[in-house]
């Protein structure tokens, strides 16, 4: 790669790093939190990338060279439709999320006013890679069921300050369990 092509492929990295990874669009609704375009495009370019690298090294490579270019294909079909199809949307009268998988995504729809509390809660795993702080969110329903989801989430964590606004204004308070 010459000097002028590293040049510019910084300059978009930085680009895309200030942008930000999600966007927050409002109606009169509701507001909807989804990730930036590019995101989902990145992924499939890296991961067309990585394929068509896979499909020249599995020649020279042997058995490597076929089990990553296997993975790079099924990776790319599995992980990259994600910034495409994941968001969350909190309106007046309800909570709705859509992440995970794109085939089978994780979906919750909680209606405020089946609600009777919410309490942050914490947890943390151990990991090869150390330790992680994991926040949830438990909706105490009111036919005695909970519902619990993630708050350690890039699309949950920019959509709080817009769900804790519709909570305070339903008078549902939210009970920081975490001790901190």
């Amino acid at each position: 790669m010459n000097r002028r092509a590293s040049a510019l492929l910084l300059l978009a990295i930085c680009c895309l790093t200030i942008t930000g990874c999600t966007k927050k669009i409002e109606t009169d609704q509701s507001v909807v939190h989804c990730y930036e375009s590019w995101v989902g495009f990145a992924g499939v370019v890296v991961g067309i990338a990585a394929s068509i690298f896979g499909w020249f090294i599995k020649s020279s490579g042997g058995f490597r060279g076929w089990v990553f270019f296997i993975i790079a294909v099924v990776g790319t079909l599995t992980f990259s439709p994600f910034g495409f199809v994941d968001h969350v949307t909190v309106s007046a009268d309800r909570l709705q999320t859509q992440w995970g998988f794109w085939i089978f995504p994780t979906k919750h729809d909680i209606p405020f006013d089946n609600v009777s509390g919410v309490a942050l809660t914490k947890s943390t795993s151990v990991s090869r890679r150390g330790r992680r702080t994991n926040y949830h969110l438990e909706f105490q329903l009111n036919d005695g069921k909970k519902e619990s989801l993630t708050a350690t989430n890039t699309l949950m964590e920019a959509a709080s300050e817009d769900l804790m606004l519709r909570l305070a204004t339903r008078g549902i308070i939210v009970n920081d369990l975490t001790g901190e």
